[in-house]
């Protein structure tokens, strides 16, 4: 199957499962998931896994394929930095697993701070007292699983990514 636009992806084949390793690279995973939501998140140990919804990407491969499953290894220091509601309220940090991923975040961006990662995100629960913040962690390697549990890579979402973002530009230009 290739996806329109992308050129010829071969989706019917396995992709190499080598790991996202490089936190620069598990900055721009983040980016390409650009509006996607953290749906859930579970950890054991040191191993994070996260349900990322993102069905303008997905529906590519699939019509009925929500999102990808990313799973982040050997994950320390993870904290969420908010942004508050209340402009003279001061930003909080949040370390506790259950109140960071309490509300759905919304991914802006990933962005590589040398070995760790931040992620921006936007959350619209207004019980929270925030509108977003900054998701912080370091991780030794990111792995990304579509619904069929196939393995992508960074070159191959990029490309999945880009045809999505061309044709929606073609589609909108006045």
């Amino acid at each position: 199957m290739a996806v329109e636009g992308a050129g010829t992806l071969p989706l019917d084949k396995p992709f190499n499962a080598a790991m996202i390793s490089e936190p620069a690279n598990i900055a721009a995973l983040f980016s390409i998931l650009h509006d996607g939501t953290i749906d859930s998140f579970s950890r054991v140990g040191n191993t994070a896994t996260l349900k990322v919804g993102i069905r303008y990407l997905a529906a590519q491969l699939d019509p009925s394929f929500e999102g990808f499953t990313v799973t982040l290894t050997d994950v320390t220091g993870m904290t969420f930095s908010t942004w508050p509601t209340d402009p003279t309220a001061s930003p909080r940090t949040l370390t506790d697993d259950t109140m960071i991923f309490v509300g759905e975040l919304q991914i802006l961006s990933g962005q590589d701070h040398g070995q760790q990662t931040k992620v921006l995100c936007t959350q619209f629960a207004t019980q929270y007292g925030y509108f977003g913040g900054e998701l912080c962690f370091t991780a030794r390697s990111a792995q990304v699983q579509d619904e069929s549990k196939r393995m992508w890579r960074i070159p191959e979402l990029d490309t999945l990514s880009q045809a999505y973002w061309n044709d929606w530009a073609r589609r909108n230009r006045r």
